[in-house]
Parts: C-alpha cells; sequence; structure tokens
C-alpha cells in the first residue's frame, strides 16, 4: 500500500503525531510518489526523515464501516498498519524549465514604500 490523503505522519524514533498527509501523487518527472502535508514546523526542515502510517492488508469482503473502526481501535490499530519511511523536501520538487521571455517586454516594479504596505481604511458611502 502507498501513501495517501490522511495517512499520519510520526517523528523519528520516537513515532510522536507530528502531521498528516493532504495530498498524493506520481511523479513522472522524479519517478516517485510524492506527497504534501501539514507538519509540525520544528519537524518541517527539508532532510528531515519522518514516518508514515499507512494502512496495510486490510480484510477483503468487509464494509467500510467496519473497516474504519478496526484502524481506528487501539487493540487492532497496529496489526493493519505499517511504518513506511518519508523524507521532507521543499518546494518546488522540480525546478521549472520555463522558457525564455525573449522578445517580451520586462516591466520592472519599484519597491513599496512601508506606508504603501500598511493596510490604510478605504470609505463606503463616505463613511470611514
Amino acid at each position: 500500500r502507498y501513501a495517501h490523503a490522511g495517512c499520519r505522519l510520526l517523528s523519528t524514533p520516537h513515532r510522536r503525531p507530528v502531521g498528516e498527509i493532504t495530498s498524493c501523487t506520481w511523479s513522472p518527472e522524479l519517478k516517485a510518489r510524492i506527497c504534501q502535508a501539514y507538519i509540525k514546523p520544528e519537524f518541517s526542515k527539508p532532510g528531515r526523515n519522518l514516518l508514515v502510517s499507512v494502512p496495510y492488508n486490510l480484510p477483503d469482503g468487509m464494509k467500510y464501516s467496519k473497516k474504519k473502526r478496526l484502524l481506528s481501535q487501539g487493540v487492532f490499530r497496529g496489526q493493519y498498519r505499517r511504518l513506511t519511511a518519508a523524507r521532507v523536501y521543499g518546494l518546488p520538487f522540480v525546478e521549472h524549465s520555463y522558457p525564455g521571455a525573449e522578445g517580451m517586454k520586462v516591466v520592472e516594479f519599484s519597491k513599496p514604500d512601508r506606508d504603501e504596505l500598511v493596510r490604510k481604511p478605504h470609505r463606503v458611502n463616505g463613511v470611514v
């Protein structure tokens, strides 16, 4: 089985929950499965090794509600889950190779002042 959305991320070596996978897909460029996840900030440094708790060896012919209950029960939870290694990488996974801007007009914008960045109240029907 593969990691998928909803799988828990655990720290190594203490196996504490540190995040959850939000989406997964196959990368033809990297020839590997890649996932995006919410991870606690202290575990989100690129190169960090983590573990993924993946459902495994679920009985066939069982209702979805019963499978869900088996995966969430304390006694059977470990029996139907396996830990898989994972590593944190920064985005983007692959450097882009977009064509250059040949023949296109390049517009440079000035850096905004601090005053421009501060949100000013706007008037609605003459009221601030």
